[in-house]
This record gives C-alpha cells, sequence and structure tokens, in this order.
C-alpha cells in the first residue's frame, strides 16, 4: 500500500534536497527511502526504478541552468548578454553545486536516453541565442559553443577545485578577463567574416 502523502513530485523534491546537501554519490534508493521516513518499497508505488529518479533530476539540473541562463540575456544583446550568460553560469554552478556535477556528467547518464538528450538542448539553446546576435557563420557558431562553454566549465571546475586559492589574485577578475578576451576574439571573427 502507497504511503500516504508520498507522490512522485515529492520524491523527486526529497531526492534533489538529498543530493544538494550529501551529495550525488551518496545518493540511493535505500538512503532516499530513510530521508522520507518510509520503505524503499513504498517508493516503488510511485516510481518505476532509480533510473526514473535519476532522469527526472536530471532534467529539473538541465532545466534550472537552461533557466539561469535564459533570465539572464533576457533584453540584452551581444557584449551584454555574453557578459550576463557567463556570471549567470558561474553563479549556478557555485550555489548549485551537486546538481551542475549532474549537468556535467550528461553524456554519460544521457546514453540510451533520449529524453535526457533532447531536453539537454536547453543549456545550449541561450548560447546559440547569444551567438546568433554576431555575423560569423553556422559553423563558427557551433566552434564558439564548445569554446566559450569550455571557457565557462573549465574556469568554474578549476575554481571549485582549488587551483585558483593559492595566490593574491582576484578570482573575478580573472573571470572577467576570460570573458573579456572571448569577446575580442568574437569581434575580430565578426570583422573577419564581414570582410570576406
Amino acid at each position: 500500500m502507497a504511503r500516504k502523502g508520498l507522490s512522485k513530485e515529492k520524491i523527486i523534491e526529497a531526492s534533489i534536497n538529498f543530493i544538494q546537501e550529501k551529495g550525488y554519490e551518496n545518493f540511493s534508493i535505500r538512503e532516499l527511502a530513510e530521508s522520507l521516513g518510509c520503505n524503499p518499497s513504498s517508493l516503488y508505488n510511485h516510481i518505476d526504478n532509480l533510473e526514473d529518479v535519476n532522469t527526472a533530476i536530471c532534467l529539473t539540473a538541465i532545466n534550472q541552468l537552461g533557466q539561469w541562463q535564459k533570465k539572464a540575456i533576457e533584453g540584452k544583446s551581444r557584449e551584454e548578454a555574453v557578459k550576463a550568460l557567463s556570471i549567470a553560469y558561474r553563479r549556478f554552478a557555485k550555489e548549485n553545486r551537486e546538481l551542475y556535477k549532474i549537468v556535467m556528467t550528461l553524456p554519460a547518464i544521457s546514453h540510451n536516453n533520449k529524453i535526457i538528450e533532447e531536453e539537454a538542448e536547453q543549456i545550449t539553446k541561450p548560447i546559440m541565442q547569444v551567438l546568433g546576435m554576431y555575423q560569423i557563420s553556422n559553423e563558427m557558431k557551433m566552434d564558439y559553443q564548445r569554446f566559450w562553454r569550455s571557457i565557462l566549465h573549465g574556469f568554474v571546475d578549476q575554481e571549485e577545485a582549488g587551483y585558483f586559492s593559492h595566490f593574491p589574485v582576484n578570482v573575478d577578475y580573472s573571470y572577467e578577463l576570460a570573458i573579456k578576451n572571448l569577446l575580442l576574439t568574437l569581434e575580430i571573427a565578426e570583422n573577419n567574416y564581414k570582410s570576406r
């Protein structure tokens, strides 16, 4: 018999809270059931299996990062949009460390999971929207999407690992400098494309 008050939505919410507090690597059906004060078997009245829960968690992580980026660029264009999206991305990663880790494991998690593969576009769509404001080829937009995401994730990953804590240089300024250099190369690429 299903535990009263339990639902798939509550299970997913509890899963995300658990992951944010204790880490994705410690997440299991047993731990989740314990946090909800029920038997693991009670959860299966509302979910199919652990993969079902993991898919929902991944979709939440994707959606949240996508929404942060989308909101950041609303009403902005070009340089302002690049800066705003970059700031939002880093803030999301710092304030939602465990959900961000899940986003970064998507290629492995989404293997043979069409739902996650399709929804993952929410992460790249705002970036491509901003790059669409620049007069560069479609192929170059894809190149810059990869380049930009590499800057964002590379910086966040190094910062999280503590590699930027050994020198008395302002980390925020270093991040701004990285984005300024991205903008500089974008400007050069656009000028070269226009002059062809």
